[in-house]
């Protein structure tokens, strides 16, 4: 693919929100950018941030674990006049979702879990640690119904609409076992597990439960360990919830 097609193809991703897709089908055929070339992306990056009020956005691409091209466009810290660099961390929200997934899977690559072990109950992964006297369908959960949004809670997304009854949003003073707990005895199912889709960061807290259950690790010692260190990658952490637990190099976030 000529650069300057693939150039024109980045144009037209970015008008449509679909830049990822681009990157995704085109990877093989990408090479180092010239000045001209390089300058035609930033003129759709900074059209892009103007478009819909973003104030900073990092781009990469690459093929091989080789970056060909990484470049920072607008502010980082916009009062501080902070410019954004490939090196500034932003939040990757649901993006951790997959990472979580591929953590389970290296689990079960070890025999530490199956796809069909119960989660809750006597026979259950956590057992008892979240309450005992649990609705049954409660005990029929398994890791594969939350790692494949199956569970049946009512997602914060339900048929493109916001509820805001995701469990993850209603208490956010609780750490995860008082969270669970609480959703556990407070929170129903929408739906029997494994009959519906429903988009659920709940599942996925649990999932992380699990995880540590059976590794006998925290969460972000085990992703770091056995996931991101085997991608190359060492500088992602857990993100906080307040401005004052912002990470070295993490951008600033505006409402």
């Amino acid at each position: 693919m000529k650069r300057r097609f693939f150039v024109q193809r980045v144009g037209s991703a970015l008008a449509l929100g679909s830049i990822s897709s681009v990157f995704t089908t085109f990877a093989e055929e990408l090479t180092t950018p010239a000045k001209a070339e390089e300058e035609a992306i930033r003129s759709m990056a900074l059209a892009f941030l103007e478009k819909f009020g973003i104030k900073g956005i990092s781009i990469a691409y690459g093929r091989d674990g080789k970056i060909a091209f990484q470049q920072g466009y607008g502010f980082a810290d916009v009062e501080g006049k902070e410019p954004v660099t490939p090196d500034h961390r932003f939040r990757i929200a649901s993006v951790s979702k997959p990472i979580t997934a591929s953590a389970i899977m290296v689990c079960i690559e070890k025999g530490l879990l199956k796809l069909e072990s119960k989660v809750f109950g006597p026979q259950g992964i956590l057992g008892s640690a979240y309450g005992d006297k649990l609705p049954a369908n409660v005990l029929a959960l398994t890791v594969d119904h939350l790692l494949t949004n199956t569970s049946g809670w009512l997602s914060h997304w339900v048929n493109g609409k916001s509820q805001g009854d995701d469990p993850m949003f209603r208490n956010p003073g609780m750490n995860h076992q008082e969270l669970i707990t609480w959703a556990l005895k407070n929170q129903k199912q929408l739906y029997p597990p494994g009959t519906n889709y429903t988009y659920s960061n709940f599942g996925y807290c649990i999932l992380g439960r699990v995880l540590e259950k059976v590794t006998k690790q925290s969460y972000e010692k085990f992703v770091t360990q056995q996931v991101l260190s085997r991608c190359g990658i060492s500088d992602m952490g857990i993100g906080g919830n307040t401005l004052k637990d912002r990470k070295p190099r993490e951008v600033l976030y505006h409402e």
